[in-house]
């Protein structure tokens, strides 16, 4: 069932081999990460602020290594001057890239991959120096929350696209909204 989903992307695996589908909200039960801070993107002046959020899906097999897939399962942003939709596809690589290190909470090895995901906040630069630390901090765990996906062993039978959403153009008027 999964297998068939990601096998493009992730590593080979045995006959076997199980793979177990695990909500992030659940995920560190098993393998534990450090608390990834928002990611910061260096745009130039010339192009508009963005931010959002991106869902990226993994697996971690038995020894701990990560792979992560190359297609998002959800992504959500805002875009300054957006007439159109917001340009998700510059936050996709630096999410990729910006997956935390995790760490078995097992005293010994699991013999089961682990496929699950993990959402990345993402924000200009810019937005970062008008913003105060509890206005960032807000923004990141907003941004999280729009990107976190809970039931992903349905979204997986379902073989589902991404999913996109459109935020406000300036994160101020997403944190003016009522959480």
């Amino acid at each position: 069932m999964i297998a068939a989903l990601i096998c493009a992307a992730a590593p080979a695996m045995a006959a076997d081999d199980e793979m177990v589908v695990i909500d992030q909200k659940d995920l560190s039960s098993y393998w534990r990460a450090e608390p990834s801070p928002m990611q910061v993107l260096e745009r130039s002046a010339d192009q508009p602020e963005i931010y959002g959020c991106v869902a990226i899906p993994f697996v971690i097999d038995p020894t701990g290594r990560l792979s992560p897939m190359l297609a998002p399962l959800m992504a959500a942003a805002g875009q300054s001057g957006a007439a159109t939709q917001p340009d998700i596809t510059a936050l996709i690589p630096v999410a990729i890239g910006s997956l935390p290190r995790f760490e078995s909470t097992w005293d010994k090895p699991l013999s089961d991959s682990i496929y699950s995901s993990h959402a990345v906040a993402l924000a200009d630069a810019r937005i970062r120096t008008r913003l105060n630390g509890e206005q960032w901090a807000d923004l990141q765990a907003r941004l999280e929350r729009q990107c976190r996906i809970d039931g992903l062993a349905d979204r997986v039978d379902r073989k589902a696209d991404m999913v996109t959403r459109t935020l406000p153009p300036r994160p101020e008027q997403l944190l003016a909204t009522p959480q």
